[in-house]
């Protein structure tokens, strides 16, 4: 697909999807599972049978949400920890094979930094590389958006895989912004179908 011309699903077809996923949930758990994650529905919501709403679009993505499944995802990515990754080239990673001492410095400059920012900023983040259950939506976006542009420089063996990273943070603190105008919403439209071509490269 051309990620800045994305086909839009209609509400008819939205409807038909979560029908086909539903309709297996009796018989199998593993199909249902899998009908799902093709779709991305769960299931017919109550909701659908008020006339007046028009889904998918009725419900837009919620940002925090897709944040704590990306930066997490990331992480998993730089660490070994990503399921169903084949070898490749592997510059992206922060350790050597068996070895977890970038990273586990990473998750002490973590826990640490709470020393010295204010709670204002939100709560502190806890170590990334021996607390990772104790992370919250908020705790990885105030690591991804405040510290990882300091922790995270010059830990990768290719700098350009932390260039990418910075251009994502950038894109998501515009996101953030109390106030977007139109050249804005071009640019995170434009910026985001730019990183996620450059990310599956």
């Amino acid at each position: 697909y051309d990620p800045i011309n994305l086909p839009l699903r209609t509400h008819e077809e939205w409807i038909a999807d979560a029908i086909h996923v539903e309709e297996c949930l009796v018989q199998s758990q593993a199909e249902y599972k899998r009908r799902s994650k093709v779709t991305g529905v769960s299931g017919l919501p109550l909701l659908a049978q008020v006339s007046s709403l028009r889904f998918p679009t009725c419900n837009p993505h919620d940002f925090m949400h897709l944040l704590e499944n990306i930066i997490p995802m990331l992480v998993d990515l730089w660490t070994r920890n990503y399921k169903d990754l084949n070898a490749g080239c592997e510059e992206y990673l922060w350790d050597e094979p068996g070895n977890k001492t970038v990273f586990n410095a990473i998750g002490e400059a973590c826990a640490s930094s709470g020393n010295t920012i204010p709670s204002f900023f939100g709560r502190r983040v806890p170590n990334l590389s021996t607390q990772r259950g104790e992370f919250t939506a908020e705790g990885w976006i105030i690591f991804a958006t405040m510290l990882s542009p300091a922790v995270l420089h010059n830990r990768f063996q290719k700098r350009d895989y932390y260039v990418h990273f910075m251009e994502f943070i950038c894109l998501v603190n515009l996101c953030l912004q109390f106030g977007l105008d139109h050249s804005d919403v071009n640019e995170i439209e434009r910026g985001f179908a730019r990183w996620v071509t450059e990310f599956e490269r």
